[in-house]
């Protein structure tokens, strides 16, 4: 979903879920028929249109995020990727940041021109430290490995990073999660799906006395994380506050006990990117603050963005999300987004919310 609201202190946002398919009748008994060639399957479509390498705030250096030059590969052919930077009078196929230092610009980082450390490339703002660079075709694309030079291992990730991919450049699916750190070059493999074989003409079919149909199970709706973050880019000048959080199911409240996830507890049970003193992940699902003021959970003094998420030890349908903020200059001031996942590293974008404040 993707909010578009601003400087809200309260926020009540729908999201999709899978729709289990319905149980099959029973099936009338087959009628032999002559054997026909069989139809040709399409092949899958494989690929992206939007591919993007990340480093979170959590994983922020002490200087600049720099990219000397970033390459897709698809089985070890170089994927086209002219340098040049999108804008509103540039469309597919080009280079998109989050941000930019001084003309260390996006397009800089795929002209070829410097496969080593020191040079010229892209920078994200000054004292950063963090951002994305991604690059967008006007189809899908495979890649099959990411290949990075950065500026120098210090202009890297001191964390955990990314790659992720997307169709629509909203909901981003992530390839891989990245866990070496000050790295200078970076070589990734990144997953694509594999088309099935053409199946074999299926001989003619032999008729069968009529049986009771096997009942078709349950789709499994729902996931075990669910995650509200506000990105960098929608940072507010002071904290994100939010006093109460709440997961609901086809209009009942969903059960979540108001425990702070740590080396000792498990699921279910909250977690967030950073906390203000003892404004604490729990304090968001304690049922006590459905209102602005009062305490909840803050990120970090300064920061002004972050995330909160609840984790469940079983997959969980959830239908709506409800949020209730400190205040509304404590939410966010751009973009927003609900995000679901079942291990906490690939997530699926359910919504992106564009109202602020």
């Amino acid at each position: 979903k993707t909010i578009t609201e601003t400087n809200y202190d309260y926020l009540e946002v729908d999201t999709p879920t899978p729709t289990p398919a319905p149980t099959p009748a029973p099936a009338p008994p087959p009628t032999p028929a002559p054997t026909a060639a069989p139809t040709p399957t399409p092949a899958a479509t494989l690929g992206h249109k939007f591919y993007r390498y990340e480093v979170p705030t959590s994983s922020a250096n002490g200087a600049h995020l720099c990219i000397n030059e970033l390459q897709l590969w698809a089985d070890g052919a170089l994927v086209s990727t002219p340098p040049t930077k999108c804008d509103a009078e540039t469309a597919a196929p080009c280079a998109r940041t989050s941000s930019q230092y001084s003309d260390w610009s996006a397009d800089e980082a795929f002209d070829g021109k410097n496969l080593g450390t020191g040079g010229r490339g892209w920078c994200a703002a000054s004292g950063t430290g963090y951002g994305w660079i991604q690059y967008e075709f006007p189809e899908p694309v495979e890649v099959t490995e990411v290949k990075l030079w950065f500026w120098r291992s210090d202009h890297s990730a001191r964390g955990e990073a990314y790659l992720e991919a997307s169709n629509d450049g909203s909901a981003w699916v992530r390839l891989k999660t990245i866990t070496e750190t000050n790295y200078d070059y970076l070589e990734v493999d990144t997953p694509t799906p594999t088309p099935a074989p053409t199946p074999a003409p299926a001989p003619p079919p032999t008729p069968a006395p009529t049986a009771a149909p096997t009942p078709t199970p349950a789709a499994t709706l729902g996931h075990k994380f669910y995650r509200y973050e506000v990105p960098t880019s929608s940072a507010n000048g002071a904290h994100l506050c939010i006093n109460e959080l709440q997961l609901w199911a086809d209009g009942a409240l969903v059960s979540t006990p108001p425990t702070k996830c740590d080396a000792e507890t498990a699921a279910p049970c909250a977690r967030t990117s950073s906390q203000y003193s003892d404004w604490s992940a729990d304090e968001a699902f304690d049922g006590k603050n459905l209102g602005t003021g009062g305490r909840g959970w803050c990120a970090a003094s300064g920061t002004g963005y972050g995330w909160i998420q609840y984790e469940f030890p079983e997959p969980v349908e959830v239908t709506e999300v409800k949020l209730w903020f400190w205040r509304s200059d404590h939410s966010a001031r751009g973009e927003a987004y609900l995000e679901a996942s079942n291990d906490g590293s690939a997530w699926v974008r359910l919504k992106t919310i564009t109202e602020t404040n």
